[in-house]
């Protein structure tokens, strides 16, 4: 049967000849090429007849013409495939330690049902299942990996699941159990410091056992700095030290299967603080922030000679004491600097940028930013937002015993059930707590910012956690399925901002939590469009047991976010809804979980209260005076300078200036003005300052915003040990890889037992590495531990997520009818067959033409 709204036309163009047929006949019918003397009811006759002629015949013509233009109508249909499962068996050191005994048993049951393929991967040392998977790819195809996930060489999973799902290929896993007890702990951080400055650890530990603990001990130089019992996950610790070398060493005390992943160590080599020239015509504070982490030259303007200083720090200076713009330009270039040139920070104030002489100056070419408004575009955007209407947001709660259930009951308020299973009981029960809901504050906002986005915009709305509308589910999932709606489609927001702002606040929440599933489909909407496209998660970000804490359903949206803008160029950012005191926890909102959501789509995240980014990037923020007080937004959470930092400066001054194309805007004022911006200029690092208070950086240099200063040095310093005229470098090795050795010189390097190769100054050798523990070669220490293989031991927390983003499942080792009708399910394939439908509309052409013939044959005898 023939669906007119699913219509389209392979050739629409021939449609414009509708329009000049119709003219052209009109004219041939209106026109008299004979004339006659007729009466008058003849002249009505006639005019009748030709406009029953004109009728059908354009009607006629149309038919016609719909047929030339062939329309046709897509069909889905499924075929049941061809279902079969390969299955790819770990061997690698890290899978034997896991429950694998049911392997043989589990090929032998499937294979008497399905077409089945056994290929062992990894090896001993080896755990490359990110390549073995890509290796067993094929279009349609169904994956069972029985592995602990873990990979040491090669791709990552996270990046095979994504190229599995653009060829429909379906990756499940087993749900792996202990077989030998075992833990690993790995120190991860810097090689490399600068004296005095902070210096951020990470420990992992991991176990087979998920529900494991350990006790944990970290020494730096033989002191003891943590003591404590810890499960499977990381700790961060900070630490300064003072120049030469230093020993960090790891210690888990367990009995395990293997001993000699339950010790790490690290060398921290301590360098003396990087030379940076200091240009200020004054006083100021930050000066003395600078020369508690550098050396610091300072000088009233630019020498001639730039090359000592690993970065040049401009402090509020005019034009004039910045005039040697060709130095500069060759100082950034850095030929020889390879990755790490030389850097540049600038700090604004009230005698630089647009109060400085920079605008249109040899100067201003070198910066990132531009002196004067410049216009940014803040249209043409894509974005879909996704908000949260599920049950917890809707105020939905249970009761936490019988007795309050009775009270509730007696009190005369509105109780509701979710199953007719155990009748109206209190186990069954919930209800809504009074007063507004995360859910209120969601629509609220997302109404709120529609309203202030620039027209130029598309923007389209999908939520989850709505109560379905049917009653008779065939599964669970067709059922959650049910509760993810498309609101409004994407459009124009000149053409949909009306119905947007309706239909939001008409949204009824209080169903299931399905936030995966809402943003696969705003993936999916933006997929085909091009041009900048943004998926917007408004939600409380209560996806796990507590706050911060990783969730399968977590890691999924993770891994979503990760995928997307990588497919298709989606980015995400996510607006938290909640409060912030740990006083209202089950009101608060996991804020750790939405920044960490946000920089895996490379976005950025905001609370629900300020909407600042958003209406920076695409809509009209409330513009403030100079002098007057603002806040600064970070507009990138993935940037070195800016990454796990969340200002709270408050400054009333800005240098009127506007990033350009290349520069990457990093912090802005809360009413859109540029704080932050940076750029690479040839090998060169370019960063600007263009906000302050008073005549200085005011709270930029607290205690709590000052990392933010140090950092953008640091970024424009890159590696302090470059321009030393000798040094050593070993990186931390592993006992079944060679080590290599880097000696920089400006005369030739020569060792007993190594042969070197030589690139510039910079001199190249290979070494075989001690047992675990700390090692010396040319006089420089190292640490040695054991191979990659045993850091990570049990099955990979972000195994699931990667199953789930291909369409897979995780299965137990019993579950061989699961995986079997998985596997028939995924062979199913749903196409769609284009259906051209050009005889219908001849087919009616010709009717119709008969009609009209049939009416004149009987009009005729009855005139005759």
């Amino acid at each position: 049967m023939i669906e007119l709204a699913s219509l389209k036309l392979l050739y629409p163009w021939v449609l414009w000849f509708i329009p000049g047929a119709a003219l052209l006949l009109l004219i041939l019918i209106t026109r008299n090429f004979v004339s006659l003397p007729l009466t008058e009811d003849e002249r009505r006759s006639q005019r009748r007849k030709r406009v029953w002629i004109f009728v059908s015949r354009v009607l006629i013509i149309t038919l016609v013409v719909l047929a030339l233009a062939q329309p046709y109508q897509e069909e889905a249909r499924e075929t049941k495939g061809n279902p079969r499962v390969t299955v790819l068996v770990d061997q690698s050191a890290s899978s034997a330690l896991m429950d694998m005994e049911f392997v043989d048993q589990l090929i032998d049951d499937l294979d008497g049902r399905i077409p089945t393929t056994k290929r062992v991967i990894g090896s001993n040392l080896t755990s490359d299942v990110g390549s073995a998977v890509l290796r067993n790819l094929e279009p349609g195809g169904n994956l069972l990996l029985i592995s602990d996930g873990n990979v040491n060489e090669g791709p990552i999973l996270d990046d095979v699941a994504f190229y599995a799902a653009t060829i429909n290929v379906s990756v499940s896993a087993i749900n792996l159990s202990e077989l030998n007890r075992d833990a690993a702990v790995v120190v991860s951080g810097p090689g490399k410091v600068v004296a005095d400055s902070d210096a951020t650890y990470v420990v992992k530990v991991s176990t087979t056992d998920p529900d494991d603990t350990v006790n944990l001990e970290v020494h730096v130089d033989n002191a003891k700095v943590l003591d404590k019992p810890v499960g499977p996950g990381t700790i961060t610790f900070t630490q300064q030290f003072n120049e030469g070398v230093h020993k960090i060493e790891a210690i888990i005390t367990t009995s395990d299967a293997k001993a000699e992943n339950n010790v790490y160590y690290k060398a921290v080599h301590v360098l003396e603080k990087p030379k940076v020239l200091f240009v200020s015509k004054k006083n100021s504070p930050v000066e003395l922030l600078l020369r508690e982490l550098y050396t610091v030259e300072k000088r009233g303007s630019l020498p001639a000679d730039l090359d000592p200083y690993y970065a040049v720090i401009a402090n509020d200076v005019p034009v004039e004491s910045m005039a040697r713009t060709q130095e500069l330009h060759d100082y950034l270039i850095d030929e020889d600097g390879e990755y790490y040139g030389n850097g540049l920070v600038f700090f604004g104030g009230m005698d630089s940028f647009d109060r400085g002489g920079y605008s249109g100056s040899a100067l201003e070419s070198l910066l990132p930013v531009k002196v004067g408004k410049g216009e940014r575009k803040k249209g043409g955007a894509n974005l879909v937002f996704v908000l949260d209407m599920s049950g917890t947001t809707g105020g939905r709660k249970g009761f936490s015993s019988k007795a309050q259930y009775e009270q509730h009951i007696t009190a005369g308020k509105d109780v509701f059930y979710s199953t007719e299973e155990f009748g109206e009981t209190w186990i069954n029960a919930y209800y809504y707590e009074e007063g507004t809901t995360a859910s209120d504050v969601i629509k609220a906002q997302a109404v709120e910012a529609i309203e202030q986005l620039k027209l130029e915009n598309k923007v389209g709305v999908i939520a989850f956690g709505l109560i379905p509308g049917g009653s008779d589910y065939a599964s669970t999932d067709e059922l959650i399925a049910d509760s993810v709606k498309i609101i409004e489609p994407l459009d124009n927001l000149y053409n949909n901002r009306k119905e947007i702002v309706e239909k939001i606040p008409r949204i009824t929440p209080g169903g299931p939590t399905s936030p995966d599933l809402a943003l696969r489909g705003a993936v999916e909407m933006l997929a085909g469009v091009g041009g900048d496209k943004h998926i917007i998660l408004l939600t409380t970000g209560r996806y796990s047991a507590g706050l911060g804490a990783m969730s399968p359903l977590k890691q999924q949206l993770l891994t979503i976010a990760s995928n997307a803008r990588k497919q298709y160029g989606v980015n995400f950012m996510s607006i938290g809804v909640g409060v912030t005191e740990d006083a209202l926890f089950p009101k608060k909102v996991d804020e750790v979980f939405m920044k960490e959501f946000a920089a895996a789509g490379d976005g950025t995240y905001d609370r629900a209260t300020k909407l600042h980014t958003l209406l920076i990037k695409w809509g009209d923020p409330k513009a403030k005076e100079y002098g007057q007080e603002f806040t600064l937004v970070p507009m990138s959470l993935t940037h070195f300078i800016t990454r796990d930092i969340e200002p709270s400066a408050i400054l009333n001054a800005y240098s009127e200036v506007a990033p350009k194309d290349t520069a990457e805007f990093l912090l802005a004022a809360d009413s859109g003005q540029p704080a932050l911006t940076t750029w690479r200029y040839g090998n060169g690092r370019v960063a600007t300052w263009t906000v302050y208070a008073g005549n200085n950086l005011g709270q930029l240099l607290n205690d709590e915003n000052s990392l933010l200063v140090s950092r953008t040095i640091n970024w424009a310093i890159g590696d302090p040990q470059r321009k030393e005229a000798y040094f050593v470098d070993i990186q931390d090795v592993r006992t079944n890889r060679q080590g290599t050795v880097t000696v920089q010189s400006d005369s030739t390097v020569t060792a007993e037992g190594l042969t070197f190769s030589k690139e510039g100054n910079r001199y190249r050798a290979s070494f075989e590495p001690d047992e675990p523990g700390f090692g010396t070669l040319l006089g420089h220490t190292y640490a040695t531990n054991r191979p990659t293989e045993l850091d990570s031991v049990g099955l990979n927390p972000g195994l699931g997520a990667v199953v789930a983003a291909t369409g897979g499942k995780v299965f137990k080792p019993s579950d061989d009818e699961a995986i079997v009708e998985h596997a028939k399910e995924v062979s199913r394939r749903v196409t769609l067959q284009k259906e051209v439908l050009i005889l219908p509309f001849l087919a009616a052409a010709m009717l119709i033409f008969l009609i009209e013939i049939a009416v004149r044959r009987i009009t005729q005898r009855r005139e005759g």
